[in-house]
C-alpha cells in the first residue's frame, strides 16, 4: 500500500468538492456492507489520529504504527465483504488513501509547524477531539441509515456537532474547553472549531458516496437499486425517489404502502382486512384450512401447534392456536389471562395464574418476590398481609425497611413532609428541594432571591399571597400578618375596606355584595359598617327594634334583650324591675302597680315612701315626725 502522507486537502479543496448535506439520500435496500466499511475507516482515522500524536510527541517517525493501522483496515473490510454483498470491492488501499489525506490535513490544520516535534497537549487534545467526532458521525449516523435503507437522520449528525461545538453554548465545545484548559498562548491555533466541523462532515460525505450506491443520479446501481429517477422501466413513474424509506426501489409487497395492482393489503396499510393482512400482501382468510403466515398460527384442518384447539372463523382469536397472553381463558393451563381475569380480577400475572401471595412463586407483574421465591431480595421478601406483601423493600414503598432509608414517602416521621425522592430526610439549606419545598438555596429558579432562608417561618419556600407572612413587596398583609389592616385582609393580600365591593374577612357584606342581608348592608361610615343588622348590635338599625343594648335613648335604662323597651304592667319583670304583677314573687300582693313614681317595684325602706305596715316614716315621707326619720323607717 503506497502511503501519501505528502498530499494535503485544504478546507477550501474540500468545500469545492460538495456542500455537505445531513439528509443525503441512501440507496432504497439495506446494504450492511457499506455501513461496515464506514466504521472501519472511522476506526483507521481514530488510529492513524493516534499514531501522529505519538510520532509528533517523540520527534521521529513510527512507520510500524501507521502500518498496523493499514492492516486493520485490510481486514476490516475482508470481513465486511464475506459477511454481506457490497456496491464496492478491493477498495480498502484506496479508502485508506482517502483517510491518510483527511488526517494529514487535520494534522496540518492544528499543527502549522508539522512535522517539528509537537510538545503542546492542547494539540493533541483536539486531534482527538476530530477523531472521536468523526468516529460517532460515521459509526452512527451513516451506518445506521445505510444498513437500513433509511435517508441518513439530521438530528443524528446535529446531536455529535453539539458535542463537538458546543451548540448554543460554544464554550462546551471540545476545541474550547482544551483551549481554555491550557490556554490560548500554548494552542498553536485557535478559533479553528468550525474550519475542523467542515472538514469532518466533507470527508464523511466523501466516505459514504464512494461506498454507498447513490439515490437520484438516473443510473440503478445493481442490485441495491431497482430503480433510479429516469430510470424507470420496471416501474415506469413509480419509482420512489431519494429521501424517503425504500428510495430508489419499485414498489414490492412488503414496503407496507398499498401500491401495487396485485397487492389487497400490505404490512399495516391493512384497511381491507384489519390486522389480517398475509405476508404475501392478500388478505388471510380463516377458515380456508390454510395457515397464513404472520397472521395466522393455525386453520381448521392445519392445526399441527394445536391439534383439536384452533379457534374458528369468527371467534375472538380466530386462527391462533391459544397461548397465554391472548387474552381469552382457553387452556386447561390457565386461570385467567390478560383481562380475561374473572377468577381474580386485576391480579392475573404474565404466566396466566392468579396472583396469590404466599405461593412462594412470584407472581408478575404484581409481586416480586414470594416466599422462598426472594432472590431479589434474599430473606427480605414482605410476607402475606403485609402492606406490601410479596414485595422487596424498595425506596418508594412508604415503608421505612431498610437500613438505608431514614423515611420512606408518607412513612415520613422523622422528617415529616421533607422526605426526599431517595428516601432521605431532606434539609432545608442543603441546596436540594424536597417534596415540601419550592426552592433551596442555591436552587432558587422558582424565585430567584427571594427563597425563605433556613429558619424562617417560611423556610425554603417561594413568598407566594397566602403564606400568612407578608413577605413580597406587592403585599399589604397576608392572611392573619394583617397589623396594616386588622381583620380586612382580603385573600389578594390587600387591605380590603368597607365600600369596595369585596366583603373581607371582618366582614358580612359590602354593598352590593349584600346576599346575607339584601338591601339591608350597613353603608361605610355606620357603627357595625359593613354588617347586617341584628338586635344585640348596640345600634337601633331595624324597624322592628325599639332600642338595643346601650342605644336606648327611647326608654333609658329599660331595653330588653329582643330590643323593644320595657312596660311595667306588661307581667314581665324587666330591668330595673324586680316585680310585675301577676309576677310578685319578690313581693307578693305589695308590686307597686303602673303610674306610681316607683311602679313595678318591690316596697323597700328608702325608696322615700311609706308603703309598709312596718315604717313610720321613709326619709323625705316623714310626716309623722318631720325631719327625725330615722334609717329604719321609724320616729324617735
Amino acid at each position: 500500500m503506497t502511503a501519501i502522507r505528502s498530499s494535503i486537502v485544504t478546507a477550501a479543496a474540500i468545500m469545492a468538492m460538495c456542500v455537505v448535506a445531513v439528509a443525503n439520500a441512501h440507496a432504497g435496500l439495506p446494504n450492511g456492507c457499506a455501513g461496515d466499511k464506514e466504521r472501519c475507516l472511522a476506526k483507521d482515522a481514530y488510529d492513524q489520529l493516534k499514531c501522529h500524536a505519538k510520532q509528533e510527541a517523540k520527534g521521529y517517525e513510527v512507520p510500524d504504527c501507521f502500518g498496523r493501522a493499514a492492516a486493520k483496515v485490510d481486514g476490516c473490510f475482508a470481513r465486511a465483504e464475506d459477511w454481506s454483498q457490497c456496491y464496492t470491492t478491493n477498495d480498502s488501499d484506496d479508502r485508506d488513501s482517502d483517510v491518510e489525506a483527511f488526517v494529514l490535513d487535520v494534522v496540518h490544520t492544528l499543527n502549522p509547524g508539522y512535522p517539528a516535534p509537537l510538545t503542546s497537549k492542547c494539540t493533541l487534545v483536539k486531534q482527538k477531539c476530530v477523531a472521536k467526532t468523526l468516529g460517532y458521525i460515521l459509526s452512527t449516523c451513516y451506518r445506521k441509515a445505510v444498513r437500513k435503507g433509511l435517508p441518513l437522520d439530521p438530528v443524528c449528525i446535529a446531536k455529535y456537532h453539539t458535542k463537538f461545538d458546543g451548540g448554543a453554548t460554544p464554550a462546551a465545545g471540545c476545541f474550547a474547553k482544551a483551549e481554555e484548559k491550557y490556554g490560548a498562548a500554548a494552542c498553536p491555533t485557535t478559533g479553528d472549531t468550525q474550519d475542523a466541523e467542515t472538514k469532518i462532515d466533507a470527508f464523511a460525505y466523501d466516505v459514504a458516496s464512494k461506498l454507498e450506491p447513490l439515490c437520484g443520479n438516473n443510473v440503478i446501481e445493481s442490485p441495491f437499486e431497482t430503480c433510479d429517477g429516469t430510470a424507470d422501466s420496471a416501474c415506469l413513474g413509480l419509482c420512489r425517489p431519494a429521501g424517503v424509506p425504500f428510495s430508489c426501489t419499485c414498489p414490492f409487497c412488503g414496503d407496507g404502502t398499498l401500491n401495487q395492482a396485485t397487492e389487497a393489503c400490505d404490512k399495516a396499510d391493512d384497511d381491507a382486512c384489519p390486522a389480517h393482512c398475509a405476508r404475501d400482501c392478500t388478505c388471510a382468510v380463516c377458515g380456508n384450512n390454510v395457515i397464513e403466515p404472520y397472521v395466522e398460527t393455525c386453520d381448521g384442518t392445519a392445526d399441527a401447534d394445536c391439534p383439536g384447539e384452533c379457534p374458528a372463523a369468527g371467534a375472538i382469536n380466530e386462527c391462533r392456536c391459544p397461548v397465554c397472553g391472548d387474552d381469552v381463558v382457553n387452556q386447561s393451563s390457565e386461570e385467567c389471562d390478560g383481562s380475561d381475569d374473572s377468577a381474580c380480577p386485576g391480579q392475573c400475572s404474565w404466566h396466566c395464574h392468579c396472583a396469590v401471595c404466599g405461593n412462594n412463586v412470584a407472581d408478575l407483574p404484581f409481586e416480586s418476590c414470594d416466599g422462598t421465591a426472594d432472590s431479589g431480595c434474599h430473606g427480605l421478601c414482605r410476607p402475606s398481609g403485609d402492606v406490601n406483601e410479596c414485595q422487596c423493600p424498595r425506596c418508594g414503598d412508604n415503608d421505612v425497611n431498610q437500613p438505608t432509608e431514614a423515611c420512606d414517602g408518607t412513612s415520613d416521621a422523622a422528617c415529616p413532609g421533607r422526605c426526599t425522592n431517595d428516601c432521605h430526610c431532606g434539609l432545608c439549606g442543603d441546596g436540594v428541594m424536597d417534596p415540601s419545598e419550592t426552592c433551596d438555596t442555591p436552587d432558587d429558579t422558582a424565585c430567584p432571591g427571594q427563597c425563605g432562608a433556613p429558619g424562617d417561618d417560611n423556610e425554603c419556600r417561594c413568598p407566594v399571597c397566602g403564606d400568612g407572612i407578608v413577605n413580597q413587596a406587592t403585599e399589604q398583609c397576608d392572611d392573619y400578618d394583617d397589623t396594616a389592616c386588622p381583620g380586612r385582609c382580603e385573600y389578594n393580600c390587600q387591605c380590603g375596606s368597607c365600600g369596595d365591593g369585596i366583603v373581607d374577612t371582618s366582614e358580612e357584606c359590602d354593598n352590593p355584595e349584600d346576599t346575607a342581608c339584601p338591601g339591608q348592608c350597613l353603608a361605610p361610615g355606620e357603627v357595625n359598617e359593613c354588617h347586617c343588622p341584628i338586635c344585640g348590635d348596640d345600634a337601633v338599625d331595624q324597624a322592628s327594634e325599639q332600642c338595643d343594648g346601650v342605644d336606648d335613648t327611647a326608654c333609658p335604662g329599660r331595653c330588653k334583650s329582643d330590643c323593644q323597651c320595657a312596660v311595667c304592667g306588661d307581667g314581665i319583670v324587666d330591668a330595673p324591675e324586680n316585680c310585675d304583677s301577676p309576677q310578685d314573687a319578690a313581693c307578693p300582693g305589695s308590686c307597686i302597680p303602673p303610674g306610681d313614681v316607683i311602679e313595678c317595684r318591690c316596697p323597700t325602706c328608702g325608696d322615700n315612701f311609706v308603703n309598709q305596715a312596718s315604717e313610720q316614716c321613709d326619709a323625705s315621707d316623714d310626716g309623722a315626725c318631720p325631719g327625725a326619720c330615722l334609717p329604719d323607717c321609724t320616729c324617735p
